[in-house]
């Protein structure tokens, strides 16, 4: 394994002046042997900055040993390079003769390498030794090939690059141009390529032979990296040549080049070998990624960057980009697979980076702030943090739970396999499941989420049972109203989702010996609402819907109900997706009789007690858009009340939704009335005032009321409304 990361000690030498200034007051009071430790949140969804390390002033040039998880930082102001342990983000010191001005690792050996005032020493991974190997004239940006045990630097001589062997402590100088700047190795074929900018060239240095050539790489060719799995060399030019290009392609084996036009002026530049990617900074809107074996070149637009993202470097283990931002305080990290854009708040001034592809940290060098920011990169599989949906919904009801998953990066979701109720929408990003179910049944399903990072995450097959609307009689969708006169007829009012009534259908007679109606929904289990009477001698009768607006043959489901002062239908009050009823006896005490699902009962629990200071209770359903169905009564005052269910035949706290309902004869829950008016799928009231007009209170899904309208008169003549 090879580690290459170089310094770009020219540019950062000319700011020093400056950097020294601003740093003079915030810096100088801390100690260079001192540590702090800023911890922060830890890694969720996506590239977290977890630490702050204080290591002094002016950090630079920074390289990582992936094997001992140690990173090396040198500084511009300091005759010293820190070394933080990984592991524990603690920083040690190590004292050199002058001020380092680059650093390179050999894993292998596990020496590091800095160039100071005109030295190469050696600093040995595990006792921090310092030792001179070379002593000449002045060098810089090192570079090691670990397989040879060689390192190369600028400098040497003049206009020379100097080939040191770490074996033999001996060491060789090559000619180069002039006006040489930056410097790229392939440790393959054990080339060191560097760049000439006023010369128009590139010169190659063989590390075996000991010389070097020129290769002619476009006008002011200055940035430069190596794919060292294809054997190319990438050059950035600062000026276009012939056909805009500014972009030069070098091939290793035979020296020829060949050039491509970017839309920008190309800057850094890193490499995937893995991917045979090569990202480059193209000014400050963008970063263009190259396709190594077709020349392909796609641009990621992020906006107004500022200054261009620079110390680019690559993870070729989670395939992200990195980039920092100094003017911003800003670290750029891309992931090319999907194109998302993470921009992390760094320290003040970040100016160099390093990637330790094994943990997964990145570490910023920020140069004003006298430390180093530690950013987390693992990523993780997705893993479901919440719990199953809800396991029933409602024809022509609104249906609302978001699926949750960690995971980084962030997963999407998707139905893996069964259906989804016609009407409801997975969103693949948010994982919300939404909408407003048109078709009752049971529906088996099994969600997934995924973000590239193996395994993906499975929900167990889970059911979702929608039942009918609570008061679709005719099976068309629609909210329907039941109506008894005077004479026992029994009349069906057709919804027509606008909140107005279809022509009315008779639909029984001799209901007058009745003293109770109830429309509980689906009692019966077969998706298609039910009616419940009771007659004078207590006896509860069940009339199953045929889902046509008439009636299968009567079933008795109760005997001894005439001890109940109202009776009512709220649902599925229990959550168990099966429709049940709620009864108050003479005493005043609630008791919910829960539906078995076949035209039969669970025992009864009591969930309430003192009841009878309600004049009526009426069964909206779902009225504050919870999901869970919920419970309106009215008291002596004419106080309305909205008590909400738990979903588990429990209450949470009443809640006061209207006054002056003393007015009103009869209160209705038909479910939602006006469906084709926003917002769909809540729960409306009907209600009769003492004058007879009908009037439509339309619920707005969060237990209130959207303005009333009136929808019938002469309703005075019906004895019961349902």
């Amino acid at each position: 394994m090879t580690t290459l990361l170089f310094s770009k000690q020219e540019i950062s030498r000319k700011s020093f002046s400056v950097l020294t200034r601003a740093l003079a007051a915030a810096l100088l009071a801390v100690s260079l042997m001192a540590t702090a430790l800023f911890v922060m949140a830890p890694p969720a969804h996506a590239d977290v900055r977890v630490a702050d390390i204080v290591t002094g002033s002016g950090p630079s040039t920074t390289v990582v040993n992936p094997v001992t998880n140690k990173v090396y930082v040198a500084h511009l102001g300091d005759p010293r390079v820190s070394v933080i342990d990984g592991a524990t983000n603690v920083a040690t010191s190590i004292q050199l003769a002058g001020r380092p001005s680059g650093l390179a690792v050999n894993t292998v050996t596990n020496k590091v390498y800095a160039s100071v005032d005109g030295t190469i020493v050696s600093i040995d991974g595990a006792s921090n030794a310092v030792s001179v190997v070379y002593s000449g004239p002045g060098v810089h940006s090192l570079a090691v090939n670990e397989s040879t045990n060689q390192i190369f630097a600028l400098g040497g001589g003049p206009n020379s690059v100097l080939i040191f062997d770490g074996a033999s402590k001996t060491s060789t100088t090559v000619t180069v141009g002039t006006y040489s700047s930056e410097m790229a190795l392939n440790t393959v074929t054990n080339k060191a390529y560097v760049t000439d900018v006023d010369n128009n060239v590139v010169y190659v240095v063989d590390g075996t032979t000991k010389t070097s050539v020129q290769v002619p790489a476009g006008l002011r060719p200055y940035r430069l990296a190596v794919n060292p799995a294809t054997n190319k060399i990438y050059v950035s030019n600062e000026n276009s040549g012939d056909g805009g290009r500014n972009l030069t392609i070098i091939d290793g084996a035979t020296n020829s080049t060949s050039g491509i036009a970017l839309n920008d002026m190309p800057g850094d530049l890193a490499v995937n070998k893995k991917t045979n990617k090569i990202y480059i900074s193209t000014g400050p809107y963008y970063l263009s990624e190259l396709d190594g074996t077709t020349n392909r070149v796609k641009r990621f637009e992020f906006g107004d960057f500022l200054n261009n993202p620079h110390s680019l470097a690559v993870n070729e283990t989670t395939n992200k980009v990195y980039g920092v931002l100094p003017s911003r305080g800003k670290l750029t990290v891309l992931r090319p697979g999907t194109g998302a854009l993470e921009i992390i708040q760094v320290g003040n001034w970040p100016e160099e980076l390093a990637v330790n592809e094994v943990t997964n940290k990145t570490y910023v060098a920020n140069q004003m702030g006298g430390g180093l920011s530690v950013i987390d990169g693992a990523d993780a599989p997705p893993a479901f943090t919440a719990g199953q949906p809800p396991v029933v919904g409602t024809v022509g009801s609104a249906f609302n739970y978001t699926f949750r998953a960690t995971g980084s990066p962030a997963p999407g979701f998707s139905v893996y396999a069964g259906t989804l109720p016609p009407g409801l929408t997975l969103d693949k990003q948010t994982g919300v499941l939404s909408g407003i179910a048109s078709k009752a049944g049971t529906y088996k399903v099994q969600v997934a989420a995924s973000n590239g990072v193996s395994p993906s995450a499975f929900t167990k097959w889970f059911a979702i049972t929608v039942n009918p609307a609570k008061n679709d009689f005719t099976s068309d969708g629609k909210a329907d109203t039941l109506a008894r006169d005077s004479a026992g007829t029994l009349w069906l009012y057709p919804g027509d989702t606008g909140g107005h009534f279809l022509p009315r259908v008779q639909v029984g007679s001799g209901w007058n010996a009745m003293t109770s109606l109830v429309a509980p929904g689906d009692l019966s289990g077969d998706a298609k609402p039910d009616v419940l009477a009771r007659d004078t001698a207590g006896v509860l009768w069940l009339y199953p819907g045929n889902g046509y607006g008439e009636w299968y043959p009567r079933v008795q489901v109760g005997a001894g109900w005439n001890v109940m002062t109202s009776v009512l239908g709220p649902g599925d009050f229990n959550g168990d997706g099966k429709h049940d009823v709620l009864a108050r006896d003479s005493a005043g005490t609630l008791w919910l009789y829960p539906g078995n699902g076949a035209s039969g009962w669970l025992p009864r629990v009591a969930v309430g007690a003192g009841w009878n200071t309600m004049d009526k209770i009426v069964g909206p359903g779902d009225f504050n858009g919870d999901g869970k169905h919920d419970v309106i009564a009215t008291d002596a005052a004419g106080t309305l009340w909205l008590y909400p269910g738990n979903g588990a035949s429990g209450w949470l706290p009443r809640v006061q939704v209207g006054s002056g309902w003393n007015y009103m004869t009869a209160v209705v829950g038909p479910g939602d009335f006006n469906s084709n008016f926003p917002p769909d799928g809540t729960a409306d009231l009907l209600a009769r005032d003492t004058e007879g007009v009908l009037w439509h209170y339309p619920g707005d899904g969060k237990g209130g009321w959207m303005p009333r309208f009136a929808v019938g008169w002469g309703w005075g003549v019906m004895t019961a409304v349902l």
